[in-house]
């Protein structure tokens, strides 16, 4: 039987923007909505912050994508706190790293790693504002952190080999997480005239793709891996995902080499074509549908996934197909999926248990969190299709409430 994998079941944000102390307990699919400028991007974009704290380059990533505490900071903050809870793989761990304002860079004001042992904390990193702190080795004992800046993460000071298991793993389901920005799939001649990159329509260099990387841009290598490393029936079901999608009229995806060598392109061949039509002249959302069975059927070891919009390209059809992946993924790990589709909201199964309303308070500018109210969905259901039904006709604050705080 295959170990039990860490997921993140919570994380928290302060400081972020709009979001000035939000909390949520991750189970199954969570579906944000709200209007622009609530938080949802913000959001998933504190996600992405979690996942790169497991690596070395936290804070050089920090500035040069994120833009700093200057894009970042909530004004009248001193402070941006990022937590995450993982639960799976052993005792329940916390993370929570601070970061605060000084002279206008970012430092560490505190990092910490606690264990839940039968409901009992144990802390595994403390570490004050100073930079130094402690790792709980066994018991009693204690090692010093020495020589940490205030520009450096404990958790990812000792690379891959920690001297602490609780480390290895809030590493491991840290950089397991996927976030995925909509999808920025131009067509070539709108590349061409504003020189924007565009790999997923391009031919690519052969590499072995575990996962799909960001804005899909190994998608020939993807489906390659899909093809090629999966067993007939496993591939076989592979199609039966894409034609569900873009018709039965698609008989095979193909991935062959591209001449000079090296690299890989993505063909679709459709039935009554001699020719194969190659990745460069399908359209937008053909590739993007493309992107989102790479993104399902790969089956990566992932703590979270958090998706921004990725249904930006769809047509109404395609999202039921959309609302039955994230669903479908959600029963391995947990997404975040943040959608403007009143037709998506409609589609979901569970929006009592799924869905979370981001809503900016204008005075404060501060992002307030709502849940429905089951009670009073299932009342409205009676005479709406689906929450974005509901939303659509101007009754979506007659059903949300405020959520109980998780802690």
């Amino acid at each position: 039987m295959e170990p039990a994998r860490d997921r993140i079941t919570e994380v928290w944000f302060e400081g972020v923007r709009t979001l000035e102390r939000v909390r949520v307990r991750l189970n199954g699919l969570t579906v944000l909505i709200g209007e622009n400028g609530s938080g949802k991007s913000t959001f998933i974009e504190a996600c992405e912050l979690l996942r790169r704290a497991a690596k070395p380059s936290f804070f050089s990533e920090f500035y040069s994508i994120h833009g700093g505490l200057f894009s970042l900071l909530r004004q009248g903050s001193h402070q941006i706190k990022l937590g995450v809870r993982i639960e799976g793989g052993g005792d329940p761990l916390e993370y929570e790293v601070a970061l605060m304002d000084a002279g206008g860079r970012a430092a560490l004001e505190s990092e910490s790693l606690t264990a839940w042992s039968n409901g009992n904390p144990v802390s595994i990193i403390s570490r004050p504002r100073t930079g130094q702190g402690f790792i709980e080795v066994e018991d009693d004992k204690r090692q010093e952190l020495k020589r940490l800046s205030d520009e450096q993460l404990a958790l990812s000071a000792f690379g891959v080999s920690p001297p602490h298991p609780a480390m290895s793993r809030m590493m491991q389901a840290l950089g397991t997480v996927e976030v995925h920005p909509p999808f920025q799939i131009a067509a070539r001649w709108v590349a061409r005239e504003q020189r924007l990159l565009n790999p997923a329509r391009e031919p690519q260099l052969y590499d072995r793709a575990t996962r799909l990387a960001r804005g899909g841009s190994n998608l020939a290598n993807a489906f390659a891996e899909l093809k090629n490393s999966a067993s007939p029936n496993e591939w076989t079901e592979t199609m039966e995902y894409v034609q569900l999608g873009l018709g039965r009229d698609i008989e095979s995806v193909i991935t062959r080499a591209e001449p000079g060598g090296g690299n890989v392109g993505l063909y679709l061949k459709y039935a009554g074509l001699e020719q194969e039509l190659p990745a460069i002249s399908l359209s937008d959302g053909t590739l993007a549908y493309m992107a989102l069975v790479a993104l399902v059927r790969l089956k990566a070891p992932c703590s979270l996934m958090a998706l921004d919009e990725p249904d930006l390209h769809f047509h109404p059809y395609l999202l039921a197909r959309l609302a039955s992946f994230c669903e479908e993924m959600s029963r391995a790990h947990p997404v975040i999926l943040g959608t403007h589709s009143d037709h998506l909201l409609d589609l979901l199964s569970h929006p009592a248990e799924s869905v979370v309303l981001l809503e900016l308070d204008e005075r404060t500018r501060t992002t307030q969190l709502f849940r429905p109210d089951p009670e009073a969905l299932e009342a409205w259901l009676q005479r709406y299709r689906g929450l974005g039904d509901i939303r659509e006709e101007g009754h979506l604050a007659s059903i949300m409430t405020k959520p109980e705080p998780s802690r």
